[in-house]
């Protein structure tokens, strides 16, 4: 095996521990591989994977650092298991397990450099500089430089370089900038550049294991940018699967003509900016900022991201799947007005988790959906809308100070125990909204008007339903499903009566808990709450001391959350009470499964497709319209009318659906 291969350091002859040797054969190479603790050779807090190859007299580095320094495979930690082998064109493979401080991953390393072609030195020294070899001599593939010391020259590589391998050996740095202008198959490894990389159509070109100040790609297809450390790194000019692994940088950015089929994983980023529209996928990566400003088609799953003012900005249409994004001031700020590209809207998308943020979401506009929103101080706040159409794609906002501080619609979400679930605004619609679990109170609204609270389900173990207080006006509530075990169903308070009306509820307590605080009262049974005050919910079902359980809701199962109803047993009102007892007349929910088939029907058009009495027309002011614009006025006639015939047929009902008897239209 060599002169002192038995002997003083032996084969290692390291400063370090040399531990788990393995020895492969394959074609006309003999390679020796072990691990090395380089606490003891000062090199690292780490422990190093080293090889060295037999040269027919003694096992020697063939590149320099190859059993020194961080060794053969930069950024492993604790490699345990080690397998080796030599293929049959004597290149060599490794495996092993590198079991960090984080988790446990296998990895695999290969041999990709020709065991022919010329290895030459480059350093400071006159006539041997990096830039005067590559003028000198023709290299191609299969050959390799290796940077010795430190060189400080710009460096620029020509095209009759096409596939040279630059290495640098240990201690060595380059003080300079290197351009790749249209060269393919350039390998750069191990390098310490203080400077930065542009390669403009650069094919192929492969970067990996190096620290330097940033790197610039522009175009070209196939490039690897595999764990290095830099600045910034700046890709644009649609390169093409470019694959970017085990990067350490504070920038990213995909700027003009951005990047197509981007395969980034196992990253650190600080900023991430997707300025330019780009496809690929992101997954398994840590930023601290993700912006996406541009079209990103792909997704962007599984990744870590937060640690600053914002997490994620999101103005433009992307993919984001099982992202954890968590410790931002705001975690997630949604800015795009087109409905169908808000988050949750776009690909097959997994909820993303939003978690121990000041503030969980931000909508400055658009929508959100499907996202679960936990264990911040307020869930979601801003305006647009909350919530996509149906519960099968709900928001699940749980265990916040405040779930939802929100201006704008609330629909289709599941609050689970939230101190307070939703903080109510001005001119809100809140509608088909499961709230459950321990609260302080479900829907809170102080000092505002006109909120309309539609078709909820909420179940308070602990806390109140709804309280209306604080001078608050003009709430209703419509079709609602309450049940309190501890607390109030709906508390208002003596200065927050004005405009309130409520009707088609069901109002189910607990043996401790009260349907309703008004006027200063409390009222236990429905039939007093109805008969005593004779204004509200004379058409709600609810909790009577004769029969406390007739109106208990058949909750699928209220202590998950699921508020949903079991449907009528052999049609026994019975056994779901709550089964068909909302106001048939609202509209202010409507599912947008149902289609209008009113011509004009908000008189946005004037009483065009309507039959109406001579005078009538439309106004928008004094007073203002309910909703949209304009509205009928019938004009100065003691009855005025405005009406529409329907044929049902042709709107593509058939006449079996019609003569059913059970069509929902």
């Amino acid at each position: 095996a060599g002169v002192g291969s038995n002997t003083g350091g032996g084969v290692s002859n390291s400063r370090g521990s040399a531990t788990q040797p393995r020895l492969a054969s394959g074609g006309d190479r003999l390679q020796l591989f072990w691990t090395d603790d380089q606490i003891a050779g000062r090199a690292g807090d780490d422990v190093a994977l080293y090889t060295k190859v037999w040269n027919g007299t003694s096992f020697v580095e063939r590149i320099a650092g190859d059993a020194g320094g961080e060794g053969i495979s930069r950024g492993t930690r604790l490699p345990l298991s080690v397998v080796a082998a030599v293929d049959s064109n004597s290149q060599p493979i490794v495996v092993w397990n590198d079991a960090d401080a984080h988790r446990s991953e296998v990895f695999l390393a290969s041999g990709d450099l020709p065991t022919s072609g010329s290895v030459r030195v480059a350093s400071g020294e006159a006539g041997s500089t990096l830039q005067e070899l590559l003028d000198t001599f023709d290299f191609n593939s299969g050959d390799v430089i290796v940077v010795s010391g430190e060189i400080t020259q710009n460096v620029t590589i020509a095209a009759a370089d096409a596939g040279v391998t630059i290495i640098g050996a240990p201690g060595s740095k380059l003080v300079g900038n290197v351009t790749i202008n249209g060269v393919a198959d350039v390998t750069l490894q191990r390098m310490t550049i203080d400077g930065s990389i542009a390669a403009t159509n650069a094919d192929r070109f492969t970067l990996r294991e190096s620290t330097l100040g940033g790197i610039e790609i522009v175009g070209g297809d196939d490039v690897q940018l595999v764990d290095n450390q830099t600045a910034a790194i700046q890709l644009s000019g649609g390169t093409n699967r470019l694959v970017l692994e085990q990067n350490r940088t504070s920038n990213l950015t995909l700027g003009n003509g951005g990047a197509t089929d981007i395969h980034a994983s196992g990253n650190q980023f600080a900023v991430v900016q997707i300025g330019s529209a780009s496809s690929g996928r992101f997954s398994n990566n840590t930023m601290t900022r993700l912006h996406i400003a541009a079209t990103f088609t792909g997704t962007i799953d599984n990744n870590t991201i937060g640690g600053g003012l914002e997490g994620v900005r999101y103005e433009a249409a992307a993919t984001l799947s099982g992202n954890r994004i968590t410790g931002s001031v705001i975690g997630l700020v949604v800015n795009l007005a087109e409905p169908t590209q808000g988050v949750g809207y776009v690909g097959a998308a997994e909820a993303n988790e939003i978690t121990d943020n000041t503030t969980g979401v931000r909508i400055d506009q658009g929508r959100m959906r499907g996202q679960y929103i936990h264990h911040n101080t307020t869930g979601v706040t801003g305006g647009g809308v909350l919530g996509g159409d149906s519960l099968d794609m709900a928001n699940v906002i749980e265990a916040n100070t405040v779930g939802a501080d929100f201006d704008g619609t609330m629909q289709f979400n599941r609050f689970l125990d939230n101190a307070t679930n939703i903080r109510a605004r001005s001119h809100q619609l809140v509608a088909h909204n499961f709230i459950a679990g321990t609260m302080s109170v479900g829907i809170q609204t102080s000092g505002v008007s006109d909120v309309r609270i539609v078709d909820n389900s909420i179940y308070s173990a602990i806390g109140d339903n709804v309280r209306i207080e604080q001078n608050s006006r003009e709430v209703e509530l419509r079709g609602n499903v309450l049940w309190s075990e501890l607390g109030y169903n709906l508390f208002v308070g003596a200065n927050s009566q004005s405009g309130f009306f409520s009707d088609y509820n069901t109002l189910h307590v607990g043996s401790n808990g009260k349907l309703v605080h008004f006027d200063n009262t409390d009222f236990r049974d429905i039939l007093d709450w109805q008969v005593d005050v004779n204004r509200f919910d004379l058409h709600s079902i609810g909790t009577t001391t004769v029969n406390p359980l007739a109106a208990r809701p058949r909750f699928v199962d209220r202590h998950h959350g699921d508020l949903g109803v079991w449907p009528l047993v052999a049609g026994l009102r019975f056994t779901s009470p709550t089964v068909d007892a909302g106001d048939p007349r609202t509209d202010q929910s409507v599912q947008h499964g149902f289609a209008n088939l009113l011509t004009n029907p908000s008189f946005e058009n004037g009483i065009a497709g309507w039959e109406a009495n001579p005078q009538a027309g439309v106004r928008s002011s004094a007073p203002a319209a309910f909703d949209d614009s304009s509205y009928f006025a019938a004009g100065n006639v003691a009855v005025g009318e405005a009406k529409q015939t329907v044929d049902l047929l042709a709107a593509g009902f058939s006449a079996g659906q019609l003569d059913g008897g059970d069509l929902t239209i």
